[in-house]
């Protein structure tokens, strides 16, 4: 993932994080705020799959601008499969 602050970024009010309840879908209540959590939302996707493998690797660069006083984690659903590294801004990070 990459963040861009730019000075056109939105300014995003926050006393405290805000975190995502454990469910399948997003909340209004939560979607409302990650709409006002990040903009301009653009995804890569690239997949290698072979013809004759049951399997597949692929990565995924998700790029958005991250609004001012956001004290709130971006999350990214994902289904099936494994993750390897994380990075924001070119740096692995943790994730869950």
């Amino acid at each position: 993932m990459t963040t861009n602050n730019t000075p056109s970024a939105n300014v995003m009010e926050q006393a405290a994080p805000v975190i995502r309840e454990v469910n399948e879908a997003l909340s209004a209540e939560y979607a409302a705020m990650r709409k006002q959590q990040i903009s301009d939302v653009a995804y890569s996707l690239y997949f290698n799959i072979g013809h004759e493998k049951k399997t597949y690797n692929g990565t995924s660069v998700v790029e958005f601008t991250m609004a001012k006083g956001n004290k709130s984690p971006v999350t990214v659903d994902f289904e099936s499969g494994t993750v390897e590294p994380v990075k924001v801004n070119g740096q692995v990070v943790p994730f869950d």
